[in-house]
């Protein structure tokens, strides 16, 4: 097979990113099972294809993995930080009014200074 002597098919073999095995299976389904057929560009894309959509769903799996230690991450800031935030923004009785965070949360200030949220939002 043509294919196999491919440099991006050799390197993701050696390199153990691709097992022989999976490159079989694609070979397989690309041509319906007949080891000595020929690929045309339509079905050499199909393989490309197969082959891209192995490596997609690592590349899926390592972004959601990203996301959810950021957000388990800011999770855990807001956690700790929303108490404080929060009681130095309240009055005595423990409650926060529109006037409370606009005159004393900074954050919220800056975000509506700099035009990131809107006034409208925050009324």
């Amino acid at each position: 097979q043509g294919l196999r002597n491919w440099d991006e098919i050799e390197t993701l073999i050696v390199d153990e990113m691709l097992g022989e095995e999976e490159f079989e299976g694609l070979w397989q389904s690309t041509t319906n099972g007949d080891d000595d057929a020929l690929l045309n560009f339509d079905s050499f894309m199909i393989f490309n294809s197969k082959l891209d959509d192995l490596f997609d769903f690592d590349d899926d799996v390592e972004m959601e993995e990203e996301v959810e230690a950021v957000v388990s991450e800011k999770e855990e800031e807001v956690a700790t930080a929303e108490p404080d935030l929060f009681a130095s923004i309240a009055s005595e009785s423990s409650l926060a009014n529109l006037a409370d965070l606009l005159s004393k949360w900074d954050e919220l200030k800056e975000m509506v200074a700099d035009g990131d949220i809107l006034m409208e939002e925050v009324e």
